[in-house]
Parts: C-alpha cells; sequence; structure tokens
C-alpha cells in the first residue's frame, strides 16, 4: 500500500464526517443554467458535494474535480469495489476448474484479477473512474471573475485520479483498454524501492516459459500485455491449455497430456493470491479508518454504484479467503460491528 495513500483516506473520512465541504457556488450555478440532458442531473448532485461517483470539469487546460479535498473516500470505495466485484469470478473458476473446462475457468480467473487489479491501483494511489455522468467542461474568463459553460467534444474513456507525493490528486485521461488497466502497474513497479508482489513475479516466469526473455524486469510491460491477452485468447479462442505442453504433444514428442492444465493452475493461484493480498491491506485500512454510521452508508452506496450481483460466502474453498471476506461483510453490513 503506498504509505501516503493511509493518511490520505484518514483526512478525507475525517473532513466528511466534521463537515462535507461545500462545491464552489458558482459551479453549480453554471451548472444549473444548463436544462439538457444529464447536466441538469449533474448540477442536482452538485449541491450534495458527496456523490456516488465524483465528477469532473475541465478548467485551465487539465481536468479536475470539486471533490478533490476528499477524493480519499473515493479511492477508499474503489478499494473494496474491486474486490467486492471480482469474488463471484474467482468462485466461478474454481467450479469450472474440477470440470476441466480448462479456457472457461481461466476465463473466470482472468476477470476476477481484472477485478483485483483495481482494488491494488487504488491501494497504490491511482484510481481509476469510469465517469457515468461525463465530465463538465468549466472554462475561466479571469477579466470578468465569471465562468462559461460548454460541452466537451469528446469525452475521455477512463479517468484516473493519481496520489502525488504532496499528498494532492491529480487526473488524467485514459482509454478504455484491458492492456493499458495492467499497464497502470509499471508506474507502481518503477517505483524506487518498491518489491513486486511474489504472485506477479511467479505469473511472470510462467508466462516466459519458452525462456524468451533473460532478463524479466526489463520486460514487464511485455509481460503485463501477455496478462491481458490472456482473456481474448480464453473468450474467443476457446483455448486454455498450456501453450507448451501442447506444442510437444502436437509434435509427438510425448504421448502424455500430463501439465496441459498449468496455465489454469497458474493463473487461480495468481488469482487467489492477488485476492488475499488485496483483502489483508483493505482490512488493515478498516483497523485504522473510524467511520461513522452515515459516512460508512454513503461509503456502501457509492460501492454498489453502479449495481452489480452481490455475492455470498458459500463454497469459498480457502479457510483464510473465507475469514478475510467474513470480517469484511460484517464491517459493511452490520451496524457498529454488532
Amino acid at each position: 500500500m503506498k504509505k501516503l495513500l493511509k493518511t490520505n483516506i484518514k483526512q478525507s473520512v475525517n473532513l466528511l464526517m466534521k463537515e462535507i465541504p461545500k462545491i464552489d457556488p458558482k459551479f453549480i450555478e453554471v451548472l444549473r443554467k444548463s436544462t439538457k440532458d444529464r447536466f441538469s442531473l449533474v448540477a442536482k448532485l452538485a449541491e450534495k458535494s458527496l456523490t456516488s461517483l465524483p465528477w469532473f470539469y475541465n478548467g485551465n487546460s487539465r481536468i479536475n474535480s470539486p471533490q478533490s479535498s476528499f477524493f480519499g473516500f473515493y479511492a477508499f470505495r474503489n478499494i473494496v469495489r474491486g474486490i467486492v466485484l471480482g469474488v463471484n469470478y474467482f468462485k466461478s473458476g474454481n467450479v469450472l476448474c474440477k470440470k476441466n473446462l480448462f479456457s472457461p475457468s481461466i476465463s473466470m480467473y482472468y476477470t476476477s484479477a481484472f477485478h483485483f487489479l483495481h482494488s491494488f491501483l487504488a491501494l497504490n494511489g491511482r484510481v481509476i473512474i469510469d465517469p457515468v455522468l461525463g465530465p463538465v467542461q468549466v472554462e475561466i474568463d479571469e477579466k470578468v471573475s465569471s465562468l462559461c459553460y460548454k460541452r466537451l467534444d469528446k469525452h475521455p474513456d477512463v479517468i484516473i485520479a493519481i496520489l502525488t507525493d504532496d499528498n494532492k490528486w491529480v487526473f488524467e485521461k485514459r482509454k478504455r483498454s484491458h492492456e493499458k488497466r495492467w499497464q497502470e502497474l509499471n508506474q507502481i513497479f518503477n517505483e524506487r524501492d518498491y518489491e513486486i508482489p511474489k504472485y506477479f513475479k511467479e505469473l511472470f516466469k510462467y508466462l516466459n516459459s519458452y525462456g524468451k526473455y533473460n532478463d524479466l524486469e526489463a520486460n514487464y510491460k511485455t509481460l503485463l500485455k501477455m496478462i491481458s491477452e490472456v482473456r481474448h485468447t480464453a473468450l474467443y479462442t476457446s483455448y486454455g491449455y498450456d501453450d507448451y505442453v501442447h506444442d510437444v504433444m502436437l509434435n509427438r514428442d510425448t504421448d502424455s497430456s500430463y501439465g496441459i492444465d498449468l496455465k489454469v493452475r497458474h493463473f487461480r493461484a495468481f488469482a487467489g493470491l492477488f485476492l488475499k493480498d488485496v483483502l489483508s491491506q483493505l482490512i488493515g485500512l478498516i483497523k485504522e479508518v473510524e467511520l461513522d454510521e452515515s459516512i460508512k452508508l454513503e461509503l456502501k452506496v457509492s460501492i454498489i454504484t453502479p449495481p452489480f450481483e452481490t455475492y455470498n460466502l458459500h463454497d469459498l474453498e480457502d479457510d483464510a479467503i473465507y475469514k478475510m471476506l467474513s470480517f469484511l461483510m460484517d464491517w459493511l453490513y452490520v451496524k457498529n460491528g454488532k
């Protein structure tokens, strides 16, 4: 976890519990003048200040958010949401794996890991937001001290909030792409003294089983791209065998199919350890951040926006995962721990 993130989340939560900051009335007035489409809704939401999803505007040639002073709240939301979204896919992968349905199970393990990725990125100060309401462009005319409203010609697919070393959030545009989501890890892996999790290194070794790269660290970008490509291979070509063993069988160098499920096993281990890691970090965060019931309610609403199928704890084969998820569910849905 990024050390500064914990501080930022605590500051954001303390600020919200004390008094939710008001958005600059000028922005609300500008938005209220628009009566078309979703922007009238944005104006209504702006009056609340603390919305289920953050909203953004383009001003002074860069994207900003009127909720930047407590954006740690949305980082917290992303950490929890990524975990609860991914659990059902991890469970589905286990069910399919038992039936030797290799490509479907790999696609499920990949999907679960993709959700856990969002939690992991948020834990490291990189919060990805799909702007449901779309950003708003606000231009400032300093000469007359007024604001003028203008729609953006093209909405960014994704906005990423990045926590800087001076404890501020900056916002950048991104294209919606699985590869680009995984490549966000490069910014974290390349930080000085950062220790890449062992489960990532083990997966990289497997992906490099042909021995193409002598220096894995120098090729993380390519290996992360290979992770993103597994989704396409599993879903659209229905291929889940281990590449090396399959090639050996086709070349008739062996009569055995032993090991042909290696890819499944590696992605199952990767997804399971990924889940344990983000869960463990989240629980540590929960134990240090105090929330009153009103802010916890706002957090729960934010987590389930947009809505999704909730999961249950049945048939979880790993006791450690079961215990941590039980703790998370008790914290989220039981008032005052009772």
